[in-house]
């Protein structure tokens, strides 16, 4: 299951990022916003929406907590 904070990968097209919103529909389609972690040079690159069975988990499941 996907939760907030995993990082996942769409196998299609291999974005990947961290799950920071997930938005439950009434006709039962859930999709999940992703942030990428990558920075072109200090530019955030912009998230995307994604079905949320079409995402895999990818490798580490919990966002790094920063200290």
């Amino acid at each position: 299951m996907i939760k907030l904070g995993d990082k996942v990968i769409d196998p299609f097209t291999e974005f990947s990022g961290i799950v920071t919103q997930i938005n439950h529909r009434l006709n039962g389609s859930t999709t999940v916003l992703v942030q990428p972690v990558m920075v072109d040079y200090g530019i955030l690159l912009p998230e995307m929406w994604f079905e949320i069975d079409r995402l895999k988990l990818d490798g580490k499941t919990k966002m790094e907590s920063i200290s």
